[in-house]
C-alpha cells in the first residue's frame, strides 16, 4: 500500500512501507512482537468468564 500511495499520490508515503519492513526485521532479529502483544491485549482476543467452552 506504501508503495502503490508513493507512485501515485506523493513520494512521502514510501516511509510507510519502510516503517512496517523496519518492524518485521526487528520482530524476526529479536523476537519481540509489538503488533502481537498488542493485538493480544484488545478485549475481542479476551476470554469472558461465563461463557467459556466445557
Amino acid at each position: 500500500l506504501g508503495v502503490i500511495l508513493s507512485q501515485t499520490v506523493a513520494p512521502g508515503w514510501i516511509w510507510l512501507s519502510g516503517f512496517v519492513g523496519a518492524g518485521l526485521t526487528f520482530a524476526g532479529v529479536s523476537g519481540f512482537c509489538g503488533m502481537a502483544r498488542l493485538l493480544a491485549a484488545m478485549p475481542w482476543n479476551q476470554v469472558a468468564m461465563g461463557s467459556q467452552r466445557k
